[in-house]
Formats: C-alpha cells, structure tokens, sequence
C-alpha cells in the first residue's frame, strides 16, 4: 500500500520550468500517470484558473482535481461535481483597492477570467517577471507601436520594444486599464476570486504585507515574490482547500502529500499533510518543509514519486 493517497502540486517552477510554456516533461507526466494507475488521486494546487493549466494537463487522464486560484476554486477535473468557489466579496475588495491607492498595479480573477492591468504589465517588465523572465517574450513585440505610458515617455523609449503587446501575445490574461473600474461595474453575480498586486521595491511589499495582515483579518494575503502579494478572501488558500478536498474524499490530510515552491505554497506547509519543497524552492519554503526534492529542471517531482510512490 502506497504511503499516500493524494499527490497535490504547484505549477510554475515545480512542474513548469518555463511558467508560460505550459508543459511538464514526459517523465514528470509519466510519474503521474503511474502514481493514478495505482489508485492516487491526482490534484494541481495553483494561483491559476482552469482556463490557464494549458491543454497538456487539462486533457491529462490522470488529473482529478484541480485547486485553483489559490485555493478560491475547487474543480473535478474528470466529472461532472459542481465547483466549490470561495470569492472575496465586492465591496471589501473595492475598499481594499481604495487604501493601497495608486501606488499599486492591480490583477484578478473573476469567474475564472484573469485580468491585469496595463501598469502592471509594465511592472512586470521593469522586473523580468512572469512572461518577461523568458528573453524571447520580446520578439513578439519587435514591430510594436509606440504607445505612450502617459508619464512622457513611451514604452519603446522605455524598453525598446511594447511590454504590453507582448504580454498580449504570451498570455491568457485580458488587459484592461483599471482592474477598479472593472470590479465596481461588474454584476452582482459575478465572483471576485483573488487579487494580485504590485510595488515598486520589496521594502513596499514587504510594508504593506505588515500592515494588511495586521489590518485586514477578512482576507489571506501571501507574498508571492519581491515585489508581489496575492489576496483571497479569509481563510481560502491552498492548504485549506487541500483539507476541504481530502475531507470531501474521505482521505486523511496526512496520507496527502503537496509540492511548492514559492509564496502561495506557504500555506501547504504546517499542516497535517507532507509537504515537498523543490530544490529550487524560496529559503523560507524550504525552511518550512517536511523534506526537499530535486529542481524543476531536474524533475524534482517525477524523482519523489518514483522514490517513495513506485518502487
């Protein structure tokens, strides 16, 4: 008997090297598909809706489950169950958006649709950040127009070549000028599901995590990187609905086992399941950490498998 029920695991640099490629390896993939074969549930734990696991795991046989949007929705990914979701409410988002102010650069998910901000794109390329980090994000901006940021100076005087027609043709998100706008005008059957947002320097981050958590007991706020918070509502993170799903399936959270690396993993760590953090993990994950595998790049994941899961 295998020493674990279900296998959960994060995506961008855990089992997607190359986050906006989409794709894990054949040995990774295979890993899965041996674990499922002996009666594992499979789940993905991730900051990202359906609409952005990509058409290799969206069609895979042997993922059951899907903890999405840091945990705000739960979706069978084989039947037909019903979703679970966990939104932020309208209001209390709106006001959370009004206290930040303009020094923020906004993105959110909204009935699994994912939408940033113009300014945050540019955020992102100042940083090299999301599909920034891969080089070749900037040939396909390389006959771009030369829009204006509206501070004198254009995004090709800038960078040399339009961040946000590059994000465009990288990305699932849809741009849109004021994430603010779009919430206040949204209908009230719509679900606020998470919100990430931007600073100008980790000093910012790591100041406005201080005061929002000290402030704001209604909302999850994790520290996705340097300059980046991710905000769900109360109690709606990844590892919380890890233990709603093994409830839901009659597992026992400690015959669970969860893979992360970085800042909305966090909350997988400290709780009745394992937790695996990757080589290439933060420090702080790490830290944290039932145990450590090996890198992405080293199919860290397929390796832990393969030791404990299969032999």
């Amino acid at each position: 008997m295998a020493a674990f029920d279900l296998i959960a695991f994060d995506l961008d640099g855990t089992v997607f090297g190359i986050p906006f490629k989409q794709e894990i390896t054949q040995r990774v993939y295979r890993a899965f598909q041996a674990a499922h074969d002996r009666g594992i549930t499979i789940a993905v734990a991730t900051g990202r809706p359906v609409a952005m696991l990509g058409d290799q795991l969206k069609s895979a046989p042997w993922l059951d489950w899907g903890i999405t949007v840091n945990g705000a929705q739960i979706v069978d990914m084989q039947g037909d169950q019903p979703s679970l979701c966990r939104p932020i409410d309208k209001q209390l988002a709106l006001k959370l958006m009004r206290e930040l102010g303009d020094k923020v650069s906004w993105s959110t998910f909204i009935d699994d649709t994912p939408y940033v901000e113009e300014k945050k794109v540019l955020h992102m390329a100042e940083m090299g950040l999301g599909a920034f980090s891969d080089p070749g994000v900037t040939s396909a901006a390389a006959d771009a127009s030369d829009t204006d940021t509206g501070e004198g100076k254009s995004v090709m005087e800038r960078f040399g070549f339009n961040p946000i027609e590059a994000f465009a043709s990288r990305s699932d998100m849809n741009i849109v000028p004021s994430i603010y706008k779009l919430v206040e005008e949204l209908p009230k059957t719509s679900k606020v599901q998470k919100f990430g947002c931007a600073f100008d320097s980790a000093e910012d981050t790591d100041a406005a995590f201080s005061e929002l958590t000290r402030v704001h007991k209604d909302l999850d706020i994790a520290i996705l990187n340097a300059t980046e918070l991710e905000i769900t509502g109360v109690g709606v993170n990844k590892g919380s609905a890890l233990e709603l799903l093994c409830w839901k399936l009659g597992i026992d959270p400690a015959r669970a086992v969860a893979f992360g690396d970085s800042g909305n993993d966090i909350s997988l760590t400290g709780r009745s399941n394992h937790f695996v953090a990757m080589g290439n993990a933060d420090g702080f994950i790490k830290e944290r950490a039932d145990e450590i595998t090996a890198t992405v790049q080293e199919d860290g994941v397929a390796a832990w498998i393969e030791k404990n899961l299969l032999n």
